[in-house]
C-alpha cells in the first residue's frame, strides 16, 4: 500500500484546494525471499583427490527476490581433509542480489587409502537487516571425493652382494600411502646358514615417516662350506 499526494498551484485563489490522497496498493507479482542454490539437494557433487579438470567442482547462488539490505551467507566444508570451498562468504546487496555467484570446491590429497568420502558444503544461515532474509538457511551442498590413493609397500632393488667374508648388501623398504596407524614391516632371510638381516629385519613406519625409505642390511655368513654361490 502506498498514498499519492495531490497539490495545485494557480493565480486564481479559488484553485488554492485541499485535496484528499489518493490510497493505491501495488500487486506483487509473486517476489518470495528465498536463496537459490543450483544444485539439486539430492544431486552429489564429486571432487577428486587427482589433479586435473574433476579436481574441483562448482555450483552457485542467487536470491529469489530483492532484499531491503545486504545478505551474507558463509560457506564452509564439513571435512576440510577431503575439500574445500572458495569463497568462505557471499554478500548479496540491493543492486546484485539476482547475479549468480559462483562457488568452487576443491578435493584435497589427504595421501590416504580411505576410499571415496562423502562430505558437505556447509550454507551457513544468512545474515541481514532485512527480516525475511535474516536467518534463511539454504540446503547444503553434498560432494563425494573421489580417492587416488592404493596401500602398498615399495622395497628397492639389492644394492650390492654379500659374501662369506662378511660382505653386506642393502635395500630401502616405504610405504606407498599414509597409514591411520603405525605399520611394522618384517624381513626375513630364508636360509640364515648364507645371510642374516640387521635389527631383525623389523621397521616401523608411523603416520610421519611412512614416506621416508628406510634401509635393511643384509650379510652373509660363511658356512665353510664349498658349495659355491648361493642365492
Amino acid at each position: 500500500n502506498y498514498t499519492v499526494s495531490i497539490t495545485t498551484s494557480s493565480g486564481d485563489s479559488n484553485y488554492k484546494l485541499t485535496i484528499p490522497n489518493v490510497q493505491v496498493t501495488n500487486n506483487d507479482n509473486g517476489d518470495v525471499a528465498g536463496i537459490v542454490v543450483s544444485v539439486d539437494p539430492l544431486t552429489t557433487l564429486t571432487t577428486t583427490e587427482a589433479s586435473g579438470a574433476s579436481h574441483t567442482a562448482i555450483f552457485t547462488i542467487t536470491l529469489h527476490s530483492q532484499p531491503t539490505a545486504n545478505v551474507v551467507i558463509n560457506l564452509s566444508s564439513s571435512n576440510t581433509d577431503e575439500g574445500t570451498v572458495s569463497p568462505s562468504n557471499l554478500t548479496f546487496g540491493t543492486g546484485d542480489w539476482n547475479s549468480l555467484k559462483t562457488v568452487t570446491i576443491t578435493g584435497v590429497d589427504d595421501l590416504v587409502d580411505d576410499g571415496d568420502v562423502d562430505y558437505n558444503i556447509i550454507t551457513a544461515a544468512a545474515v541481514s537487516a532485512d527480516g525475511k532474509y535474516s536467518g534463511m538457511d539454504a540446503n547444503d551442498v553434498k560432494v563425494r571425493n573421489i580417492d587416488n590413493d592404493n596401500a602398498g609397500v615399495t622395497v628397492t632393488a639389492i644394492s650390492g652382494h654379500t659374501t662369506e667374508l662378511g660382505g653386506t648388501a642393502t635395500y630401502t623398504v616405504k610405504l606407498n600411502t599414509k597409514p591411520t596407524g603405525d605399520v611394522i614391516i618384517t624381513s626375513i632371510s630364508d636360509d640364515a646358514t648364507e645371510g642374516t638381516i640387521s635389527i631383525g629385519g623389523s621397521l616401523t613406519f608411523t603416520t610421519t615417516d611412512w614416506a621416508t625409505p628406510k634401509s635393511l642390511t643384509v650379510k652373509g655368513v660363511d658356512d665353510y662350506v664349498a658349495d659355491g654361490n648361493q642365492p
